[in-house]
């Protein structure tokens, strides 16, 4: 988790598509889907309270690179953002890389 400042993130969760998340969603939330990045749609459950100002926030830009990614759940709101692994403790030595991760993704944010 950081704190970014100048930041202002809608509030939004992204997190992997399965089985669980598919079902959970018919019953209580509604997943943003992007027609024109159908495998970003496939791959990940993207979910928050404002639909319109998510859509707009997640640019080509911003889709393409978490097509790219590996897997991994973005939370984010106002000015901070949030990333983890589900059922994954990372070692001490991977634990900049992570940094590193969050760093760039906030960065890419910040550009759109």
């Amino acid at each position: 988790l950081i704190e970014i400042k100048e930041a202002r993130f809608p509030v939004f969760c992204l997190t992997g598509e399965s089985f669980s998340t598919r079902l959970f969603e018919f019953f209580e939330r509604c997943d943003i889907d992007f027609p024109t990045h159908r495998y970003f749609s496939h791959k990940y459950q993207l979910y928050g309270p404002n639909k319109d100002h998510i859509r707009w926030f997640f640019t080509q830009r911003i889709l393409n690179y978490f097509e790219q990614s590996p897997l991994f759940t973005t939370i984010a709101g106002d000015k901070y953002i949030l990333i983890y692994e589900h059922n994954r403790t990372f070692e001490p030595e991977e634990i900049m890389t992570q940094i590193d991760l969050l760093v760039n993704l906030a960065k890419l944010f910040l550009l759109r």
